[in-house]
């Protein structure tokens, strides 16, 4: 475990072109499962009950900071049953991360799928059971924010959602 811009993780990267993949993440405390380095793949991980047990607000299952988003490349994973969000790019104007990529992930149980930023691509993924996000009055599955609370600057203002399943009830 390591600490890493305000968060624990417990699978972190402070490297480049990082591949991390197939591991199994049960029950873990710290606030992240999976904090990548900058320019690294994330696939085919399983991720169950990250966070649990509320130790702090922030959080998911994986998670990318501002440097990290650039190039960085969420695939295929499943993130469920945790009181955080199970995918989240962070960050807050003027410290917004680009061009990131979250593709073919299933997300259930967790705040959802969070995407922060700009020149995003959220494609394919399937996201569902969400327990409320940042704003525990508003329910959102996949989560792309235009202002980040009293910061009025725009962001994901050229971010691409591409072919996200339909909830059905």
């Amino acid at each position: 475990m390591m600490r890493y811009g305000g968060g624990m993780a417990t699978i972190y990267s402070d490297s480049y072109d990082d591949e991390i993949r197939q591991n199994t993440l049960v029950n873990n405390g710290n606030g992240c499962g999976i904090r990548p380095g900058r320019t690294s793949n994330v696939t085919m991980n399983l991720i169950r009950g990250q966070c649990w047990g509320f130790q702090q607000n922030d959080g998911a299952g994986i998670q990318l900071t501002r440097k990290p988003q650039n190039k960085g490349r969420i695939f295929n994973n499943w993130i469920y049953d945790s009181p955080k969000y199970g995918i989240r790019f962070d960050g807050e104007r003027p410290n917004i991360g680009e061009n990131g990529t979250v593709h073919g992930n299933v997300v259930f149980k967790t705040n959802g799928l969070q995407v922060k930023g700009d020149y995003h691509t959220a494609s394919n993924n399937l996201v569902y059971d969400t327990q409320g996000g940042e704003n525990k009055n508003e329910k959102c599955s996949l989560c792309v924010w235009k202002t980040v609370r009293r910061n009025l600057g725009i962001i994901n203002e050229h971010s691409v959602v591409i072919k996200q399943p339909r909830r059905y009830s």
